[in-house]
């Protein structure tokens, strides 16, 4: 067998299962608020600070550099010292830089702080060596299943909740909250591992070579490549989402919120379906079931378009159907990713999540770019990703079961 094969030690108990379920999830909450929470707050940062909303946009931009150059640091970090003690640290630089940003007076000490942030929520990205840690393999699909539902729901519900905390507590309610979170956070943490737990069993190498095994592994970067493509539709339609609905068909700010709500029913729906369909079909084909789903929205969304029939409640229809692929796609594509590498899970985990967020921003930055073609765009988008996966999963060698 394969030496990346080679299943862990798993340290971790039942009783301590159930608590890394509980950190995940935790973990997931946490992830929300750095960037879709914030969102509208920026017009009143953008007051606060004198500057213009495009200035308070721009930390956006500084806080995803950070953030993707400081996790490809985090995962072979945690597979040489232990993730404990790496999402600690991470979870003390949030609470540290999130105070500094609700309480910066200038915008130049907000964009220190923000980047301190970004360091700090890299450790994020250790959710998927945790799952790979804490469960057997039989039980890490319906983990990762569970955690992109709930993941997708919290991203739909953020709109809503930031127009909450910015009528009732203002720009910085969003900071204090998070701060809030991770003071929860740290004991559960501390409860979940053992203190001298470490995920691998082998002596780290050096981290350029271990890196440079795993991108020139293509099955590997394959399956992440699916999973970014899947990511990248949902994840799209989260960021244009404003100027569909708001812009366009002139909602005001709380329907939009509901609206992207039932848009995370979604998620739920997706992964019970995933639930059912595990024991039934293969992995592959259940990455190719969610992918004909988003190709099926692509050819309605331009049908819809082309009729002159498009709405908002059309197009949440069409949507849900496309986030029930993505729900399909990306757990599988992850776990069959995540097994070739179980000795440098963290590492795995931040290349992967490297993949993942490199194809979603490029993606999301050219369909942001077609604001006079939106619909078509976005139709051809899922179009042509649908058919991209479903192209490269018939090529990956499926000769080694998961």
């Amino acid at each position: 067998m394969n030496k990346h094969r080679d299943e862990v030690h798993h340290n971790l108990t039942p009783q301590h299962q159930v608590l890394a379920l509980c950190l995940l999830t935790g973990l997931s909450v946490l992830s929300i608020f750095p960037l879709d929470v914030l969102l509208p707050s920026y017009p009143s940062m953008a007051q606060a600070f004198a500057k213009t909303p495009s200035d308070i946009a721009a930390s956006l931009s500084t806080f995803v550099a950070f953030f993707a150059f400081s996790q490809l640091v985090v995962g072979p970090l945690s597979d040489l010292i232990g993730r404990q003690r790496v999402l600690l640290a991470g979870l003390v630089l949030i609470f540290f830089s999130v105070i500094g940003c609700a309480t910066a007076k200038d915008y130049e000490t907000f964009l220190a702080f923000r980047s301190l942030q970004a360091v700090g929520c890299s450790t994020l990205v250790l959710s998927q060596a945790i799952i790979q840690d804490a469960f057997e393999e039989a039980k890490r699909h319906g983990v990762r299943i569970y955690l992109v539902s709930t993941s997708g729901v919290l991203i739909s519900l953020s709109p809503l909740l930031g127009t909450f905390i910015e009528e009732f507590q203002g720009w910085q309610g969003s900071f204090y909250i998070c701060a809030l979170i991770v003071l929860l956070l740290i004991p559960l943490t501390l409860t979940t591992y053992r203190a001298d737990y470490k995920a691998s069993l082998n002596k780290p190498t050096n981290i350029y070579l271990n890196y440079r095994s795993m991108f020139m592994h293509r099955t590997f970067v394959s399956y992440w490549i699916l999973a970014g493509l899947s990511f990248s539709c949902h994840f799209t339609f989260i960021i244009i989402s404003p100027l569909i609905f708001l812009d366009d068909f002139k909602v005001g700010s709380y329907a939009y919120g509901f609206i992207l709500l039932s848009y995370g029913a979604a998620y739920i729906c997706g992964g019970l379906l995933a639930k059912l369909l595990s024991p039934r079909i293969s992995g592959p084909n259940q990455i190719n079931v969610g992918f004909t789903l988003i190709l099926i929205t692509g050819a309605a969304i331009l049908a819809a378009s082309q009729l002159n029939i498009l709405s908002a409640g059309t197009l949440l229809g069409f949507m849900i159907i496309c986030t029930t692929g993505t729900t399909l796609c990306r757990p599988v594509a992850a776990s069959f990713a995540m097994r070739f590498f179980n000795t440098s899970a963290g590492t795995a985990s931040a290349a992967g999540s490297t993949v993942v967020f490199t194809i979603a921003a490029i993606i999301s930055a050219v369909v942001s770019y077609a604001a006079a073609d939106l619909y078509v765009t976005l139709g051809w988008l899922f179009i042509l990703s649908s058919g991209t996966g479903l192209v490269l999963n018939s090529l990956i060698d499926q000769t080694s079961p998961l």
